[in-house]
């Protein structure tokens, strides 16, 4: 006979229900087997009509489900004892027999591959709370969630099984401010149970429905990021139905996505007039033929860089590594120092690209939500500076966002990472601003902001942030 697990175990096996990599474990089996870890004992015993309608599945795919799980014997299907009726004890009549539903605890962890149940920490708790909400909502209850429209959504009735499935996996395996990466299409097929072509449709229903608020698809960039999986921001609003708090937005007007757009510019702008003196007679560069053009966007340049940058020291003349040899002052214009190439053109080598500018500018705001909400912990009082972003979130940065193939210097990894990490400071400044002229209309819980979800947007808002508090 299966036992079910309540109480800390329940969360625990839940979740690990989105963990599990298997592409024999199918959604409707995911959704089935969430259902009745969170059923109670009582629930487990009724009809097959009243437990499919119980968790919102049809007689025929409830009975696949529960069929599919009994072969992999992570459920037992048993007989239980059916009361009569007073009309049938009248005729000396038995009811009819029941199939009842026991869970095999023991097998399940080995099949879900869990050792040890250790407690949750607070995130996993509130994570575990959320997918709860997700799973057991109601057929006929209305979730208010606003939309890129600012209408509320249609009545999660529409929210189907694989579609909650896949938003419980997100959830699982996103960052606390509900944002997910890291993450493509296979491998969300993996965790979700669905076919690899189902993926995107899911997706964009969750999109239209309201639950997830953006999407930034992967793509294969030539410079940053390589191959890249695609980003969602999950809608927070579920933390607010389950009662974790009530998530504000604000949105916010920046320069700092005009800011990289313009420094990207300035580096193919240098590049073009490096290949001008390139293919110059090295005569005509000695009388100063094109060499006062490129020391103009040269210093421009430096100037930029010095601006967005951690250590701004290492973007003068002065300070400037050897990683940036392929930018040669006027002394050093020869044709050894021109055929070296342009280390920063080929880091932003298609930073240009519309697709992968706004891919960049996605990850960037969410290394700052990432900031912003480590900060917030340990008692973020005033605007971030240069020296409280971590070690850690620079080497984060670092290793995800430039390619091995890009075949740098140990010391040339760590330049462009603090670069990229000087872009995510600058929007965790600007975020951080706006949510500060919020705080008057904001009642104490609400003043008490914990985590920070930055996100995308298009036409005069460069981008919003949602908040809220990290307390349950």
């Amino acid at each position: 006979m299966g036992d079910l697990l309540t109480g800390m175990g329940d969360s625990r096996l839940l979740l690990d229900i989105f963990r599990c990599r298997s592409e024999e474990f199918s959604a409707q089996e995911r959704y089935l087997l969430a259902r009745l870890v969170l059923l109670d004992d009582e629930s487990l015993g009724l009809t097959v009509k009243e437990l499919s309608d119980a968790v919102g599945m049809s007689s025929s795919s409830f009975i696949n489900a529960r069929n599919r799980l009994s072969e992999k014997q992570l459920i037992n299907i048993r007989q239980v004892p059916v009361k009569s009726s007073e009309s049938q004890l009248g005729l000396q009549l038995r009811g009819r027999p029941r199939k009842g539903i026991g869970i095999n605890l023991e097998r399940l962890r080995s099949y879900l591959s869990i050792g040890r149940v250790e407690p949750l920490g607070p995130v996993e708790e509130r994570v575990g709370l959320i997918v709860t909400g997700i799973i057991e909502f109601q057929l006929n209850v209305k979730l208010a969630l606003p939309t890129s429209h600012g209408d509320e959504m249609s009545p999660n009735a529409s929210v189907r099984p694989e579609s909650r499935v896949l938003l419980s996996v997100l959830w699982v395996h996103a960052a606390e401010s509900g944002v997910v990466t890291g993450l493509g299409r296979k491998e969300l097929a993996l965790l979700s149970g669905l076919r690899v072509g189902q993926v995107a449709l899911q997706v964009q229903k969750l999109i239209e429905q309201g639950y997830i608020r953006h999407w930034v698809p992967g793509m294969t960039c030539k410079g940053l990021f390589g191959v890249g999986s695609g980003v969602l921001f999950l809608n927070p609003a579920p933390i607010e139905a389950v009662g974790l708090g009530r998530p504000v937005t604000t949105y916010v007007q920046s320069d700092v996505l005009s800011g990289l757009r313009g420094l990207i510019s300035k580096i193919h702008g240098v590049k073009a007039k490096l290949q001008i003196l390139a293919d110059m007679p090295s005569k005509d560069r000695k009388v100063g033929k094109g060499t006062p053009l490129y020391l103009s966007e040269r210093g421009s340049l430096l100037t930029l860089l010095c601006s967005f940058h951690l250590d701004k020291e290492s973007c003068t003349d002065e300070g400037l590594p050897d990683l940036l040899s392929g930018l040669p002052d006027e002394g050093a214009l020869t044709d050894q120092t021109l055929e070296q190439g342009f280390l920063l053109d080929r880091v932003f080598l298609d930073g240009q690209v519309g697709k992968a500018s706004r891919y960049l500018c996605a990850r960037l705001m969410v290394y700052a939500g990432h900031l912003l909400t480590d900060l917030a912990k340990m008692g973020l009082q005033t605007q971030p500076t240069r020296d409280e972003v971590s070690n850690e979130l620079v080497a984060r940065i670092t290793k995800e966002a430039i390619p091995g193939y890009l075949k740098l210097e140990e010391d040339q990894y760590e330049w462009i990472g603090r670069l990229l990490s000087g872009f995510a400071l600058q929007l965790a400044r600007d975020a951080w601003n706006a949510v500060e002229r919020q705080r008057g209309g904001l009642n104490r819980f609400q003043r008490q902001v914990g985590v920070y979800q930055i996100i995308p947007q298009k036409g005069e808002v460069d981008f919003e942030v949602v908040f809220w508090s990290a307390h349950t």
